[in-house]
């Protein structure tokens, strides 16, 4: 009688041994989590897939990336996958599955914060003052004293 309930137990212990063995095999590997931030180039809705350009770091190019959404990926300023149109900038953390797919863990939809009102008109009031490529080199070199930005002197 107790040899079968050892048995028993060394048989269940096993099975469920084997089936946890097989659900971290089909499962990515959670440690090698990524990140990238781009502009969407396209969508296949069909196949759930967010086709994604970005800058290789690396490499310093351009380069796209198509990335899976499945029922698990959470959105960020948006609530379908549907609410993205090209061009759209986004920033998507992904994991790599053991078949080489690249699974959206979260999707944010990288929206322009609005200027706040001490800054509001500073960019029409520069280029107007400076206009074309100057603008840009003061637009960095600008202090704000108040509520008035503080252009460089010549």
């Amino acid at each position: 009688m107790k040899f079968a309930i050892l048995l028993s137990a060394v048989l269940m212990f096993g099975a469920f041994t084997q089936i946890d063995a097989m659900a971290q095999a089909d499962a990515p590997v959670e440690s090698d989590a990524q990140w990238l931030w781009g502009e969407v180039s396209n969508l296949d809705l069909q196949n759930k897939l967010i086709l994604v350009k970005y800058v290789d770091y690396e490499t310093d190019k351009e380069s796209e990336i198509a990335i899976t959404v499945n029922n698990s990926t959470v959105y960020e300023n948006m609530k379908v996958i549907t609410d993205l149109k090209q061009n759209d900038p986004v920033s998507i953390d992904y994991i790599v599955s053991a078949e080489g797919k690249n699974i959206a863990r979260k999707v944010s939809l990288e929206k322009e914060e609005p200027l706040s009102p001490d800054l509001q008109g500073v960019d029409e009031m520069v280029k107007t003052k400076l206009g074309g490529q100057e603008a840009a080199a003061a637009a960095e070199s600008m202090q704000l004293e108040g509520n008035k930005p503080q252009f460089p002197s010549d």
